[in-house]
């Protein structure tokens, strides 16, 4: 799938100023469907770990920085990367997953174990809504996901490799084609309807380019994946 096309086709006709490639992690024990309880510890598999290759050697050139999230599973993805291009300055912001339900309450489980809890805070569709320790609200997300862009807008680098998350990632991109960051039960009601039709698959990867302070986004780069 492809984002609107006035969203997209308009950056090869704008001069290349700055470019942000956003990849997300490789295949996680928990998208194999294997149980876990903390979600920035949990690791890559054996396949995460080669798809976490292949991205690595699809970069064209040396990257002017690398960032990652708190979560091991990112940091694992852009470990042959930073093999590759050892000089590469490194950062951690604080983009990681969308931490929605309480790590406390759904200690080793699997993803389809969780469904009914996910299913239920979907449904009460209220952004400030904590379900417990270690969870963050809808606002909360949306504050630290405007945060982190206008962080990537004040980037001097003209290449920047970041490595995140789907639900981010999408959560960033719907933002954006909205022109909103407000927490409204409106925009988490998109999100979660945009989570269910706009797919990224491990490592997929979407290209974001400046101009003038303004963002456009590549469609859905998956081809480095095909086997």
């Amino acid at each position: 799938m492809r984002l609107p096309f006035f969203f997209v086709d308009r950056v090869k006709f704008l001069p290349m100023k700055k470019e942000i490639w956003l990849i997300r992690h490789g295949q996680s024990e928990a998208n194999a469907g294997l149980k876990s309880s903390d979600p920035a510890a949990v690791p890559l598999t054996p396949k995460g770990q080669e798809q976490a290759k292949k991205v690595s050697l699809t970069i064209p050139k040396t990257p002017d920085q690398i960032l990652y999230s708190p979560f091991i599973r990112t940091q694992e993805t852009a470990k042959p990367t930073l093999e590759r291009f050892p000089s590469v300055a490194v950062k951690e912001w604080p983009i990681q997953e969308f931490t929605y339900l309480s790590p406390a309450l759904c200690k080793d489980m699997t993803a389809l174990e969780r469904r009914p809890m996910r299913e239920k805070y979907w449904e009460r569709n209220d952004p400030n809504y904590i379900h417990g320790e270690g969870a963050e609200s809808f606002a909360d997300l949306l504050g630290r996901t405007k945060d982190a862009f206008d962080r990537m807008k004040e980037l001097q680098s003209e290449f920047v490799l970041v490595f995140g998350h789907g639900q981010f990632m999408r959560t960033l991109l719907l933002s954006l084609l909205l022109n909103s960051f407000s927490p409204t039960p409106e925009l988490m009601r998109k999100l979660y309807l945009f989570n269910d039709v706009f797919k990224i698959p491990n490592c997929a990867m979407i290209k974001m380019t400046f101009h003038d302070q303004q963002a456009f986004f590549s469609g859905l780069i998956t081809d480095h994946l095909e086997e």
